[in-house]
């Protein structure tokens, strides 16, 4: 599954201090891995079979 967001429109742009044209998210969902990446941060990744509750991002993780 693909999602885009744009959230330019949204108070978050403000709060993040973001341009409108930096302001897109896009999350990928393959059925046990998300990843979400957001313009200008570093891309989040949850394994949703060990952590359904999403609380511990892989995105980091040189193991993961």
């Amino acid at each position: 599954m693909f999602s885009e967001l744009d959230y330019s429109n949204l108070p978050a742009r403000l709060k993040l201090d973001r341009e409108v044209q930096d302001c897109r998210a896009t999350m990928v969902f393959d059925g046990r891995y998300k990843m979400i990446e957001v313009m200008g941060f570093p891309s989040i990744l949850f394994d949703l079979e060990t952590d359904p509750d999403e609380l511990r991002d892989l995105g980091g993780d040189p193991f993961a």
